[in-house]
């Protein structure tokens, strides 16, 4: 090859966990298997995408911005910085 391309593209986000979720499912729902699979209570934690809070009551298709931005797990009360 005369090249040093890998053909591997560079990994936005190393280290992240990845899972696929049905968007039909609560926030709620995903917060509690979330916490569950990390051994932390569901209150202790917030999702996040991008600058928005997934809020516990509604379902993961309101919030369009996640085709773009994964979700993250974040402590309760700590804000992303953009």
């Amino acid at each position: 090859p005369n090249t040093t391309e890998t053909g591997i593209a560079h990994d936005p986000h190393p280290g992240a966990v990845r899972k696929q979720i049905d968007t039909q499912r609560y926030v709620r729902d995903v917060k509690e298997e979330i916490a569950r699979e990390n051994g932390v209570q569901a209150s202790q934690i917030d999702l996040w995408s991008g600058m928005t809070k997934l809020e516990d009551h509604k379902r993961l298709y309101e919030y369009p911005n996640l085709q773009v931005n994964p979700i993250e797990v974040r402590q309760k009360g700590d804000m992303p910085r953009r």
